[in-house]
């Protein structure tokens, strides 16, 4: 006696339900056949790798949006899967993780996570800014000067202007130059330096920094001579300075550091 299946080997194809005929055959040549059902089942679960960690900048706003994410790599048992992540449309200052999901036909599910970190690397703007201020002292040997705050702006919300160095507006300043320093910080740490001199204005806009808040301050004036001593912090480098009726002039100076 003989028994035949008309199917023993199942793949993808056959997830389901699969009708498979049984024969019997005796050994006097006798047959019988009967229908059975054999339910295929794919429990194997996908697989996939995320593409790498993303570091972006802000594009638009206090956001990043466009964000190139990448293409995860996948992997299945059978060959049709579909791929989806929960990624936003514009991603916030700060580290996101995306989660990537990867199904097959039959349900199973695999995730991977990959961080997208947005970091705002626009300093804030520093506006309506006094020019500066010449004055003569008098009997006491001193000026009043007064001028109004400068105001800022940025592409964040929460930016602050303060005052971090010199005398506030309305001080009795004394004979030579004093420098008032105005700083914007943001949310994000970077900031911008604004130099108003007493009495001398050529230099000033090479006097502006504007580097991370972790890092020394880009620049330092001081007066020297009939101009200015420009240091940068970052190389060593010295640039001197000289009032000019149109701007500024600078050239490399190998000078001790004077200020």
């Amino acid at each position: 006696m003989s028994i035949v299946a008309s199917q023993t080997s199942f793949d993808c194809s056959d997830v389901g339900n699969v009708s498979v005929t049984l024969t019997v055959t005796d050994d006097g040549g006798n047959v019988s056949t009967c229908d059975a059902t054999v339910t295929v089942v794919d429990n194997i679960n996908p697989s996939i790798t995320c593409p790498t960690n993303v570091s972006v900048n802000t594009n638009s706003g206090c956001t990043a949006t466009g964000v190139a994410l990448g293409t995860p790599i996948t992997a299945d048992n059978c060959t049709d899967v579909s791929v989806t992540n929960n990624a936003p449309v514009a991603f916030p200052i700060g580290t996101t993780v995306v989660t990537w999901t990867v199904t097959d036909n039959s349900g199973n599910t695999a995730t991977c996570l990959q961080n997208v970190t947005v970091a705002d690397a626009s300093a804030p703007v520093i506006a309506a800014c006094s020019s500066n201020i010449s004055l003569n002292a008098g009997a006491a040997c001193t000026a009043v000067a007064t001028w109004s705050a400068p105001t800022v702006s940025d592409n964040c919300s929460g930016a602050t202007i303060t005052r971090t160095a010199g005398p506030a507006s309305g001080t009795a300043f004394t004979i030579g130059t004093t420098t008032i320093t105005y700083t914007a910080t943001d949310g994000a740490g970077k900031y911008r330096h604004l130099l108003l001199h007493g009495d001398r204005g050529g230099c000033d806009r090479a006097c502006r920094g504007r580097v991370p808040k972790q890092h020394q301050p880009q620049y330092r004036c001081c007066l020297h001579g009939s101009g200015y001593l420009v240091r940068s912090h970052r190389n060593g480098q010295l640039l001197r300075c000289h009032d000019q009726p149109n701007g500024r002039s600078c050239f490399r100076k190998r000078l001790p550091l004077g200020c």
